[in-house]
């Protein structure tokens, strides 16, 4: 998708979909630092030895990413998380965006 507001449209489609965080979760442990909105993810492995990621954000566009990257994330093995963001560090942000 070239277009960029076809891309904010869609991660404000995202954004109503993500389930709200709970409150007691909003700390500064979870706070994605370095972000000019207010980010907070967090990770837990489930019962199956796999990854839920949750998070929230302030910001509607933000709030989209944290549901692309529950959505794409969650349920992955902890060495599939590993795999994948490993050679997403080396990209500079604007790609992502």
């Amino acid at each position: 998708m070239s277009d960029p507001k076809e891309r904010y449209k869609l991660l404000l489609k995202y954004a109503r979909t993500l389930p709200a965080l709970d409150p007691s979760k909003k700390v500064s442990t979870n706070r994605v630092m370095g972000c000019t909105s207010e980010v907070w993810m967090t990770a837990s492995l489930d019962d199956s030895n796999r990854v839920q990621f949750s998070g929230d954000s302030d910001s509607e566009l933000t709030r989209g990413l944290c549901a692309l990257l529950v959505q794409l994330m969650s349920g992955l093995k902890p060495e599939e998380v590993l795999q994948v963001c490993a050679p997403l560090a080396c990209l500079p942000q604007q790609q992502f965006i």
